[in-house]
């Protein structure tokens, strides 16, 4: 893995997003600078500290070279093709020559999620992940307006 030149972790809540936000927002507002994102590991190359999540066509590059935090059984097993992982870091500008599809037949995010914190989410149904946060959204916009 090629060290990363990144600090630490950016100050500020980690805002959970769903791959398609974080990546429908091309030529529009940049989305939050932190991120928690949940996706299916479509591929990681650990040797260059890359991997690509995905979530229903859906895809997003991440940095895996700046995670921080212990990973659980190792990062290799957590991050293997297949599984379902939620990755916490900060969404900067991609190199050109690392971006990749967003979406099936669509243009690619110019982002990359530099992690900083993943961990294995065996069994999440995303469906019903996707149903709580909408949920979720909807009582602190209503409750706590402040946070949103």
């Amino acid at each position: 893995m090629v060290p990363s030149e990144t600090p630490g972790p950016p100050a500020g809540p980690f805002r959970a997003r769903l791959i398609r936000e974080v990546a429908g927002t091309v030529g529009g507002p940049p989305p939050a600078r932190c991120a928690r994102v949940v996706g299916r590991v479509e591929r990681c190359d650990l040797q260059q500290g890359r991997a690509v999540l995905e979530d229903r066509g859906w895809r997003l590059m991440v940095d895996v070279t700046t995670i921080a935090t212990p990973v659980h059984g190792g990062i290799a097993a957590v991050l293997k093709d297949g599984n379902v992982v939620q990755v916490l870091g900060e969404l900067v500008q991609a190199p050109a020559s690392q971006q990749v599809l967003g979406q099936v037949g669509g243009a690619c995010p110019p982002l990359l999620l530099r992690a900083w914190s993943t961990q294995a989410l065996e069994g999440l149904n995303m469906d019903l992940y996707e149903c709580c946060l909408r949920a979720r959204r909807e009582f602190e916009l209503r409750h706590c307006p402040e946070n949103v």
